[in-house]
């Protein structure tokens, strides 16, 4: 059975209780419907959880008691993905469903053809209203790193930033006509210890954005000849990478297990 999970900033030690907020306990009552008792996954969203029962005291918040206290690994390679800011709010769509599929970094760019040009103040609103999302969206399918929304950038200080050793990076584009995705992951996907995917906006990237980012040492691929819609685009490539090198498609029992500390 699969424990509803919370989030806090820090976690007890096992055989202690917690008190939690009113606002995580209404949320455990009230949404949730748990009963006197009930199973509980904590998490710090940096790889630690609790096993946890919790009981509703009379006129107080939940309290919660700590079974047992284990380490979950962070993803062997990790998935940043570099998403140019859309029109609307599919950003908000795109970010769950990255998360879903596993992305562990998102940086929001803004590029020659993107739509929305964001106030300095609108910009850091949208960051932290993205990065609720990705908290939300890492609760809900069970993960136990909350993925990170970095500041919006600018094309060239996004294909600049500072990436792990021996990352992948690939930008997608439509008029690529020789590079597949499929084949470039296949001949890189042995030596690769991260992977940046960057994906454009509706109107697509410019030739120069291309450049600029091939000059960044980002190989430019091709996802075919059908031109996918930007908020299609980056959950497609996430859960095609993540099939190609294994994050898609195993037993649940095949996953790492965790590690007591």
């Amino acid at each position: 059975m699969t424990h509803p999970r919370i989030f806090l900033d820090s976690l007890p030690e096992p055989g202690e209780a917690r008190t939690i907020d009113e606002s995580q306990s209404h949320y455990l009552k009230n949404v949730l419907r748990l009963k006197e008792g009930e199973g509980i996954v904590l998490s710090d969203g940096q790889g630690a959880e609790c096993e946890a029962v919790v009981s509703f005291p009379a006129g107080s918040p939940a309290t919660l008691k700590i079974l047992n206290r284990t380490i979950r690994k962070a993803p062997a390679v990790p998935i940043i993905l570099a998403q140019s800011i859309p029109k609307g709010d599919k950003m908000d769509a795109i970010i769950r469903q990255a998360v879903e599929l596993g992305v562990g970094r998102i940086i929001p760019y803004r590029s020659a053809r993107s739509v929305p040009r964001l106030s300095a103040d609108k910009g850091a609103a949208r960051v932290a209203r993205w990065q609720r999302i990705a908290e939300e969206s890492a609760r809900q399918t069970g993960r136990a790193h909350i993925p990170e929304v970095d500041s919006i950038l600018s094309f060239e200080e996004m294909v600049r930033i500072s990436l792990p050793y021996d990352t992948c990076r690939l930008i997608f584009w439509e008029e690529e006509r020789e590079a597949g995705f499929r084949e470039t992951i296949s001949s890189l996907r042995k030596t690769a210890a991260a992977y940046c995917l960057i994906v454009g906006p509706e109107g697509g990237l410019t030739a120069d954005e291309v450049r600029l980012a091939r000059e960044a040492g980002f190989r430019s691929v091709s996802l075919g000849r059908n031109v996918l819609k930007v908020e299609t685009a980056a959950p497609a490539v996430a859960a095609m990478l993540q099939y190609e090198i294994g994050g898609l498609g195993r037993a649940a029992g095949e996953e790492t297990p965790e590690e007591n500390p």
